[in-house]
């Protein structure tokens, strides 16, 4: 649990947990592999949206949008 949290790894994943908190994705390929987001997903550019994955087993309880800073 945290207010929020950055991604600025390429290629970073959550795996198997809970976050609670919004959550900021700056690269390409970020994934949520059995995982489950309590709160937002914002993209800050278009190609972080567009190459987001998520397995069957995960889920956003929020929005997922482009916020760009």
């Amino acid at each position: 649990t945290a207010p929020t949290l950055t991604i600025n790894s390429p290629m970073a994943s959550i795996q198997h947990g809970t976050f609670v908190g919004d959550l900021y994705v700056s690269q390409d390929n970020f994934e949520l592999k059995d995982a489950k987001i309590t709160g937002n997903v914002y993209f800050t550019t278009d190609s972080a949206k567009s190459t987001f994955k998520m397995d069957e087993d995960s889920s956003v309880s929020g929005k997922q949008e482009v916020k760009k800073p």
